[in-house]
């Protein structure tokens, strides 16, 4: 994990305070949480791809469909967690 031990606790404790909801077996992918009125979860697109790509030896394409079918294309309320794609904003600072 790239969290330090304290800032990793401290990321989960506010997830269970908010009552988030967060995704099984994703933990690596998970990069923090929202601010506002409605706190949900928030993870890295290309984290979660890696993570079902070595964990489950998927392929890139069949982690992308797996996670968009599986994962993305589930509504669980207003406590659903979001995905920002953080690779997408590198590379428009780069242009």
């Amino acid at each position: 994990m790239s969290w330090q031990a304290e800032n990793w606790d401290r990321l989960m404790d506010s997830l269970e305070e908010e009552e988030c909801i967060t995704w099984d077996g994703l933990d690596d992918a998970l990069v923090g949480i929202t601010v506002g009125i409605e706190r949900v979860a928030v993870y890295d697109w290309s984290k979660m791809v890696d993570v079902c790509m070595h964990r489950d030896e998927m392929s890139y394409e069949t982690a992308v469909e797996h996670l968009q079918y599986n994962t993305l294309g589930g509504y669980l309320g207003p406590k659903t967690p979001l995905v920002v794609d953080l690779d997408a904003v590198r590379v428009q600072k780069k242009a």
